[in-house]
């Protein structure tokens, strides 16, 4: 599955830059951007992110269950969110805002767990942010040419 590629990306992402910032949130970016564009089982893909956490915990994080429970937590928060969105505004640009908008909390709440160093901890942060912020962009210039094609 195309889940199984993002997830090991971000992982090699996690190994390239470890303890210069925190990796984007690739695989979880992914599973957002499914959510609302793309017919499947809602419950399949709450288990593609639980096992996806499990697994990122047992690699890097060493607290079990902590990123398990933040995927799932975004997923579920997209998906009633994304409910309440009239159609009229359901658009492309929504996803990509509501995406950005997750990845930062799970971001966030992930920095609260774990803690850190004052500026060191602020310049990981930023760089996560700064990441995802790109892979957002990439997104919408990959959906933009498509569009156009």
């Amino acid at each position: 599955m195309i889940y199984i590629f993002w997830w090991l990306l971000q992982d090699l992402l996690q190994v390239l830059v470890h303890g210069w910032i925190f990796v984007p949130d690739v695989f979880l970016m992914a599973l957002l951007f499914a959510l609302p564009l793309k017919n499947h089982e809602e419950g399949l893909l709450l288990w593609i992110a639980f096992f996806g956490g499990i697994l990122w915990d047992l690699r890097w994080s060493g607290l079990i269950g902590l990123t398990a429970g933040l995927y799932l937590l975004a997923l579920m928060g997209m998906k009633g969110i994304w409910e309440l969105v009239p159609p009229s505004a359901k658009g492309f640009s929504m996803v990509l805002g509501l995406v950005l908008g997750f990845h930062f909390m799970v971001g966030l709440l992930r920095l609260l767990f774990f803690g850190g160093q004052g500026g060191a901890l602020f310049v990981q942060f930023a760089g996560q942010q700064l990441g995802g912020a790109l892979v957002v962009l990439l997104a919408y210039i990959y959906r933009r040419e498509k569009a156009l094609s």
